[in-house]
């Protein structure tokens, strides 16, 4: 989230279920929060960017749910589509799609065509932070 201060962002919303985690972007990035366990995560989106949707939408990587979780321990998808299915339909026409650290590649039941319908960039990769951590992050 700091990484989108730098580069330019006028706001940063942090989604997660993990009250902790949400109080870390909250401290530390002075992020507005939403636990998508307490609130429809899309809705409260389009509340917070005054019916817009956000320009970016980055996914720092996890493993959302159970239907997720059971599919990798059988072998049948190795990434995180939960979270990704979510950002495409959230994420606003002309916006950035991101996602860094590491991901698996196989994942089912992407709605590709919200993504192609909104024109999104795709970006994504390893995220080298060491490249940055020491000229930008002070604790």
């Amino acid at each position: 989230m700091i990484s989108g201060y730098i580069m330019g962002a006028e706001k940063a919303i942090a989604i997660d279920r993990f009250p902790k985690r949400l109080e870390m972007a909250k401290k530390f990035a002075k992020a507005e929060m939403i636990n998508y366990k307490k609130v429809n995560a899309g809705e409260t989106l389009k509340e917070t960017t005054g019916g817009r949707s956000p320009d970016a939408c980055i996914n720092a990587v996890g493993l959302e749910d159970f239907y997720d979780q059971t599919k990798q321990k059988l072998r049948l998808e190795t990434d995180r589509p939960h979270v990704l299915r979510e950002m495409m339909v959230a994420c606003g026409k002309g916006g950035t799609f991101s996602i860094m650290g590491v991901n698996g590649a196989f994942v089912d039941k992407i709605p590709f065509g919200a993504a192609f319908n909104k024109g999104l960039t795709f970006r994504m990769g390893q995220m080298h932070g060491q490249k940055y951590i020491n000229k930008y992050i002070y604790f």
